[in-house]
């Protein structure tokens, strides 16, 4: 690399002030289809049929039909993102260090259940959680788990959402 001030020093210093941003961005996994906690919130029991279900959420992620007759049908999204801090760079130990990495999850589970062509219950699941330190592999919620992150998960009757 060479003495500071020296050619191949400063092609050092370039190269890692060109690469800082790609290595520091974010990485970020989804899973299932995105859908709006605002719409589920639209649906009500006994008024919504499946083609306004369709309109406001999609196509269901998982349809199945119930011993009774009844259909169920469960849209899920999920997402993760994990950014490594600058601690996380340190050669050899940065992987290690306690604030190495900063993560979220965020998911939305609905699940709807037709009498028919009507919508006969509705239940809407929102959580959220935010976590720092080292995962190594592991995730945002098994850190809350851990006590080292916070998780609030919001868990509705579709209609009682109010639109939120």
């Amino acid at each position: 690399m060479g003495l500071p001030g020296s050619r191949d020093f400063r092609a050092f210093a370039r190269r890692t002030a060109i690469l800082a941003p790609v290595l520091l961005a974010a990485c970020s996994v989804t899973s299932g289809q995105e859908f709006s906690a605002e719409n589920a919130g639209q649906i009500r029991a006994g008024v919504t049929d499946k083609a306004t279900v369709v309109r406001y959420l999609g196509e269901p992620y998982q349809r199945a039909i119930m011993p009774s007759g009844d259909e169920t049908w469960n849209y899920v999204y999920a997402k993760v993102t994990s950014t490594p801090t600058a601690a996380a760079f340190i050669p050899l130990v940065g992987a290690y260090l306690p604030d190495s990495e900063k993560a979220t999850n965020d998911s939305r589970l609905v699940t709807i259940t037709f009498h028919g062509d009507v919508v006969s219950s509705c239940r809407l699941i929102v959580t959220s959680s935010k976590a720092s330190g080292m995962f190594l592999g592991g995730s945002a919620t098994a850190s809350v788990a851990a006590g080292t992150g916070s998780q609030t998960t919001r868990e509705t009757n579709c209609g009682d959402a109010g639109g939120q």
